[in-house]
């Protein structure tokens, strides 16, 4: 993959503040833009995370879940 080039994908945004629009290349400087460099940069966060930040005991981890219906309350229910 070729990142930062305009010539191997780009996304289009536009600005909300001046409405100019914007040629964004794919690339794995960009926020959010290019999935293949934002695993790899996901991946290396993890690891560092893993490594460096978390003491060295055991850490619990706590999952909340919330139905659909709570966060989409135009949801159709389920039959």
């Amino acid at each position: 993959m070729e990142c930062g080039i305009l010539a191997h994908g780009f996304a289009r945004v536009r600005c909300e503040t001046c409405a100019e629009n914007f040629l964004i290349a794919y690339s794995c400087k960009g926020p959010g833009v290019c999935s293949s460099c934002n695993n790899k940069c996901m991946f290396e966060t993890a690891a560092h995370w893993v490594e460096h930040r978390f003491p060295q005991v055991p850490v619990r981890q706590w999952v909340i879940e919330q139905t659909l219906r709570k966060h989409c309350p135009e949801a159709p229910l389920s039959a």
